[in-house]
């Protein structure tokens, strides 16, 4: 019984010490997969895309919340608790990743859920899909730094004469943008080509470098766009906007560098060390 007792304490202190880590480095991320919908569903694998940037952003040490195939409720209630997260953590960072449906109506984006079979006409967009302009109003003001990416293809969501094939390429109007310090708001800007979503693996690509070698933000995005443009020859080129991030870095797990020959402290004896503590 005392065995038991202590093997539960020693898994609750664990517990909180990673709820501490997570509070202390304050980088919390929200992914919502959106690709069961009632109708126009997208060509290409958006569960494993969002399954890999989950798993890229844990190892980059943020707090990662994966939701999948949402209604508009329950997209609704994800982003509130993400938000609400951000704003009980000091300086936190936020991170939100969607890949799905997106629309344009009432002069705003939109990401839609999956039951679009309710969004019959653009008025309907402002009650059954989620706004991007108030997901932007809610994190910018609630942490100090925002990422926002937008995986998504853009369509009239209630033309039932494309349902088979929504996303063709739409171009879409800029994407709101905020003038909060600390925000970047990135899109592919057209549609996947011939159904492989190059955005999303590039960009898991690219963070996945950065979790030894830390990467600036700005570096990061500028690289996607330039990798994607290439590899679609540019039948696809990405876009973003930020203000005031450019000193803001993600990854970046250092390790000591070897020196050569370098004195121990004891012994007098040369070896391969780590940068040796001595002091002279």
């Amino acid at each position: 019984h005392c065995g038991s007792f202590f093997f539960i304490l020693l898994l609750c202190l664990f517990s909180l010490g990673i709820q501490s880590l997570y509070a202390e480095t304050g980088k919390i991320a929200l992914v919502i997969s959106n690709s069961e919908y009632r109708y126009g569903k997208p060509r290409h694998n958006i569960a494993n895309d969002a399954q890999n940037m989950t798993n890229v952003l844990k190892q980059l040490g943020f707090e990662v919340t994966l939701r999948m195939n949402l209604n508009y409720r329950a997209m609704e209630n994800a982003i509130y608790e993400f938000t609400n997260r951000l704003r009980n953590v000091p300086q936190s960072t936020g991170l939100f990743y969607f890949a799905g449906h997106g629309a344009q109506g009432q002069r705003q984006h939109f990401l839609v859920p999956v039951n679009n079979f309710y969004i019959r006409s653009e008025r309907h967009l402002k009650f059954k899909a989620v706004s991007v302009n108030q997901i932007i109003e809610d994190m910018t003001t609630a942490s100090s730094k925002s990422i926002i990416i937008l995986d998504a293809c853009y369509e009239k969501p209630y033309n039932y004469r494309n349902a088979q094939s929504l996303c063709d390429g739409l171009t879409t109007k800029p994407l709101p943008f905020s003038n909060q310090s600390g925000f970047i708001i990135a899109y592919p800007h057209e549609e996947t080509i011939r159904g492989r979503n190059i955005y999303t693996k590039t960009l898991v690509r690219i963070l996945k470098r950065a979790i030894k070698k830390r990467i600036g933000i700005k570096r990061i995005f500028m690289r996607l766009d330039a990798t994607v443009d290439r590899k679609s020859y540019g039948r696809q080129v990405p876009w973003h906007q930020h203000i005031n991030l450019d000193y803001f870095s993600l990854g970046g797990i250092r390790t000591p560098k070897k020196t050569q020959q370098c004195r121990c402290c004891t012994g007098g004896f040369f070896t391969t060390c780590y940068s040796c503590p001595c002091q002279n």
